[in-house]
C-alpha cells in the first residue's frame, strides 16, 4: 500500500497507516494540495538518491548487475504505487 490513498467521497487524499511513520503524520488525515506537493517532492528526492545509490554500487562492484535489477524494480514499484 502506498503513503496515502485517494478518498472518493471527499475527494481528498488522506496518510495511510503506512504512511503515517513515514510522513511523519496521523493515519487517516487529510493532505492538502500545498503538503501534498510537499510530499510528492521528497519522494521524488529520496527516490532519485536511492536509484543513485545503487547505480553507484553497482559501477564499484559492490552488487552484481542481479541485485541492481532486483532492487530497481522493486523502487519502481514502489514509486508507481505511490
Amino acid at each position: 500500500m502506498g503513503l496515502w490513498s485517494w478518498d472518493s467521497a471527499s475527494r481528498r487524499y488522506r496518510v495511510t497507516a503506512e504512511g503515517a511513520a513515514t510522513l511523519n503524520q496521523t493515519a487517516g488525515t487529510f493532505i492538502g494540495q500545498k503538503k501534498m506537493l510537499d510530499f510528492r517532492e521528497q519522494i521524488i528526492v529520496s527516490s532519485k538518491e536511492r536509484v543513485n545509490g545503487l547505480s553507484a554500487q553497482l559501477g564499484k562492484g559492490d552488487i552484481n548487475l542481479n541485485q541492481w535489477t532486483l532492487a530497481m524494480r522493486q523502487e519502481i514499484k514502489d514509486n508507481f504505487i505511490n
